[in-house]
């Protein structure tokens, strides 16, 4: 039996769910703008005891690495790996971008996959033909193709309320013959923490090695740098 606990904090939310031999057997949901660092823990405790779970049962730790809000990433990630370290299990690191091919069926191939972004803009990661991610950005909305610079077949994404019918299948030149069915920002979040599970056990099963998790950031911070240099994230 292998249980696997998922959580991810990119954006305004805290998520968290437990997979036993690839299902899903309970999940958790809050949304939040500030104070995830106080209520992961908690959460993810609660979870466990009404499983009649603990913390030795589990066989691995899935978090979401982003892209998203740099201080929830964050939180996330070192959560993930301090505790996949005293648990002496792996540490598996799954992105927004990953979830979306996975929510939308969009998991081989080449590929498009967007997120929307602050003020108006566009996160986006292209995957060439064995589905690999080969280039990533932020652009404008409107300028999406300009920057992509491959011919995708698919054109996936998360469509939030102000981007309710998501990018035109003609990309400034960049012609996308197939856009697939995409998700909605609730939706999105509401199964995140469930498809980190899911490709967490896929990469379990079929990975000898995993490489540590690590924040992914597409977009430059907003606050101006600290004086103090920042802390040193281990390879």
């Amino acid at each position: 039996m292998t249980r696997i606990l998922a959580f991810d904090t990119s954006g305004q939310h805290c998520v968290a769910a437990l997979s036993v031999d690839g299902c899903i057997v309970a999940s958790r949901h809050e949304a939040m703008q500030r104070g995830q660092a106080e209520r992961l823990f908690p959460m993810l405790e609660e979870m466990l005891a009404d499983m009649d779970a603990t913390w030795s049962d589990l066989h691995a730790i899935a978090v979401g690495t982003g892209p998203g809000n740099f201080t929830g990433v964050r939180i996330a990630v070192s959560a993930a790996r301090g505790l996949a370290m005293a648990l002496e299990v792996p540490a598996i690191g799954i992105s927004n971008f990953e979830v979306i091919r996975h929510l939308t069926g969009v998991t081989g191939g080449r590929s498009l996959a967007v997120l929307p972004a602050p003020r108006d803009q566009w996160l986006w990661e292209a995957t060439n033909d064995e589905g690999h991610p080969i280039a990533a950005g932020m652009v404008p909305i409107g300028e999406l193709g300009r920057h992509a610079h491959i011919e995708a077949p698919a054109l996936i994404g998360v469509w939030s309320e102000k981007m309710e019918q998501g990018p035109s299948t003609d990309l400034d030149g960049i012609r996308v013959p197939d856009v697939a069915p995409a998700v909605s920002v609730n939706e999105f979040t509401t199964r995140l923490s469930g498809a980190i599970a899911d490709l967490a056990a896929l990469r379990l099963a079929s990975d000898t090695h995993i490489p540590r998790p690590a924040p992914l950031y597409i977009r430059p911070a907003d606050a101006a740098p600290a004086s103090d240099p920042p802390p040193v994230i281990l390879p």
